[in-house]
């Protein structure tokens, strides 16, 4: 039994690489979003995930490659709270975009905390096209779900057919994010974003 308990800890533990990175990614969006993005240091990073630096070192080569994870951290809040608007919606594409307008706007704490991530983020790493594109993806998926819902709006004549609904799909994408940053960058109500919001969408002959 007593040679049976030495085996045993001599077997090396297992270590979740993915569970580790995840960790650390987080650290540095908890960094990014109490410090600031010039607070981002092996240090800062390390301690915040309470792990080594050369634990961070071991699994990020570069500090481009920790802001990276960071930001795709970020990104993935946001999209965990659109999939969890879309788990309580109906499926059909006019309530998939509302729940994700819903989403951009900042209604919960968390997804404001992570659009003033990503602003950082984006101020700061226009060089970085690895960055700006994760900041950007989906932009482009958003918009067209967009245009699809107002296309319906018009043929069932809700929706003027003055209006063309590819400009207005991009303008209405363009004020759900504005409204978002509104409402975590500079203090406006959440409740009355997503009531301007609500105005806009009825105006196009989308109620909700």
């Amino acid at each position: 039994m007593h040679s049976h308990c030495n085996t045993m800890s001599l077997v090396p533990k297992i270590v979740n690489v993915e569970e580790h990175r995840a960790r650390i990614a987080a650290a540095v969006w908890r960094v990014v979003s109490d410090r600031g993005l010039d607070a981002v240091s092996l240090r800062s990073v390390a301690s915040e995930a309470k792990v080594s630096m050369g634990q961070v070192q071991h699994y990020f080569a570069s500090k481009d490659d920790l802001l990276y994870a960071g930001v795709k951290y970020s990104y993935g809040l946001i999209d965990q709270h659109v999939e969890q608007r879309l788990a309580e919606s109906e499926g059909s594409p006019r309530e998939v975009m509302l729940a994700i307008l819903t989403v951009l706007v900042g209604e919960e704490p968390v997804v404001r905390d992570a659009i003033r991530v990503n602003i950082a983020f984006a101020a700061r790493t226009q060089n970085e096209p690895r960055i700006q594109d994760l900041l950007t993806s989906g932009d482009d998926e958003i918009v067209n779900l967009c245009t699809q819902v107002l296309a319906q709006a018009q043929r069932d004549g809700r929706l003027s057919s003055d209006l063309d609904p590819v400009t207005e799909a991009q303008l209405l994408f363009g004020l759900a994010t504005g409204l978002g940053t509104q409402v975590a960058v500079y203090g406006r109500s959440a409740d009355q974003a997503i009531d301007v919001l609500t105005y806009h969408l009825r105006r196009l002959g989308i109620t909700s």
